[in-house]
């Protein structure tokens, strides 16, 4: 039970309160359990559980024997260290490093931080922060980063996304290239590539649509399957589930147009808003304005120009409005009509092929395509009956006509022809 001091000895049994070798120099070797010693601390036939550690022959390294006792540091069945902590001056290397609560893991190329954030790592080039990023079975996708609670969470094959925010891009399995910033932003997209989501739940419900932009809290929500979508502000394209090719920009902008076709284009706060998220899928309308285009439901091929422009156009197709509108009176399910100014309005809501430019041009039977109207034309009369018909007087420096012309009275200006008869050709007359 004393000290032992000493440059030499063998000894069979040594037993101390802890302090039972002292004065050892730095070259001594100590051997336990060893008939040779050729470490600074050799451990040879050493009984099971002493939880002892060897310092490697001159280089400064600690070799552990598993299976120790716990005891203040150990290692355990797996070879794995368990003690309160590691202090160095240099640095630590190691395959992978794991801590338990809040692991921190760098393995390859992988960075990964946060309660289950990954699991089995066969992936390369990823960077996860947070519960259970990037937490798939056996993942395999690259170039990825997840930053928040469930960010990318199910992803296993998907390359190059970019997940930020609580459940950002959680069902995503194999779809690349996406951009989700916000929580649950592109939440359900499992194979969809290269769509950006900026917002709180934007882009929320897309599946497989691939190339959509969505800017804005609620943006795109609903859409499924559609590709080719521009969303910008909150609630823009809400509804869409299918349709491609849509521009929405603007607050509320074609919230409750669903079609399948697109191609619709709206700028403006609540431009084609939609009259119904059941029943709302015109395509191909282009909308300028605030609330231009508002109850907009089956119709197609429309332009409204303008704030409150279409406003009433529902089913109508093929319209083109310009200008400021009331929420009244105007075009509802008539089409082929050309409106052209501030407030006018057509003489039928339900008429097709009506011109209005400024409530003083009117026409009817106007055309599409090339070919020439067959139509009257109006001049102070909203229904004219011949093809150009004048409400009042009409002076010219010079008139020249290869039909029949008609009135009720010739006035002429120096020529001497006055009260002729509507049914006179003027054959017999002698100007004076």
């Amino acid at each position: 039970g004393g000290v032992v001091s000493g440059t030499y000895g063998n000894f069979a049994n040594i037993s101390g309160s802890g302090a039972g070798l002292t004065n050892i120099p730095a070259s001594a070797i100590v051997g336990l359990g060893a008939s040779t010693a050729t470490n600074r601390i050799s451990t040879t036939n050493v009984a099971s559980g002493a939880g002892l550690a060897a310092v490697q022959a001159d280089v400064g390294t600690v070799s552990f024997t598993t299976g120790g006792v716990a005891g203040s540091a150990y290692l355990d069945t797996l070879g794995r260290y368990v003690g309160p902590g590691i202090s160095t001056t240099g640095m630590v290397s190691a395959s992978a490093l794991q801590v338990t609560g809040l692991p921190m893991i760098v393995t390859g190329t992988n960075m990964l931080f946060g309660r289950m954030s990954t699991n089995i790592i066969t992936a390369t080039t990823n960077t996860s922060f947070g519960f259970q990023a990037f937490n798939a079975t056996a993942p395999q996708g690259a170039d990825n980063t997840a930053i928040g609670y469930w960010s990318l969470r199910a992803n296993t094959t998907g390359l190059a996304n970019t997940a930020s925010g609580a459940g950002a891009l959680f069902t995503n399995t194999s779809g690349n290239y996406n951009t989700a910033n916000g929580a649950y932003a592109l939440y359900a997209n499992s194979a969809g590539n290269s769509n950006v989501a900026n917002g709180y739940q934007s882009l929320n419900a897309n599946t497989t649509g691939n190339q959509n932009i969505a800017s804005g809290m609620y943006a795109l929500y609903n859409n499924i399957t559609g590709s080719g979508n521009i969303a910008t502000g909150y609630a823009a394209l809400y509804f869409n589930t299918a349709g491609g090719s849509n521009v929405a920009n603007g607050r509320y902008s074609l919230y409750q147009v669903s079609s399948t076709i697109g191609q619709n284009t709206a700028v403006g706060n609540q431009a084609l808003y939609g009259s119904s998220a059941s029943t709302s899928n015109g395509y191909n309308n282009t909308a300028l304005g605030a609330n231009s285009g508002y109850s907009i439901d089956t119709g197609f091929q429309n332009v409204f120009l303008g704030y409150q422009a279409g406003y009433q156009v529902t089913s109508g197709t093929s319209n083109t409005i310009i200008g400021s509108y009331g929420t009244t009176g105007g075009i509802t399910t008539g089409s082929n009509n050309i409106l052209i100014g501030s407030d006018v309005r057509a003489p039928s809501v339900t008429g097709n092929n009506q011109l209005n430019i400024g409530n003083l041009v009117y026409a009817t039977g106007v055309a599409t395509g090339a070919a020439a109207s067959a139509g009257n034309v109006g001049i102070g009369t909203a229904a004219p009956q011949t093809r150009l018909e004048v409400a009042g007087t009409i002076s010219a420096t010079g008139v020249s006509v290869t039909g029949i012309v008609s009135a009720t009275r010739f006035i002429g200006d120096g020529s001497g022809l006055t009260g002729i008869s509507g049914a006179d050709n003027l054959g017999n007359h002698t100007a004076t």
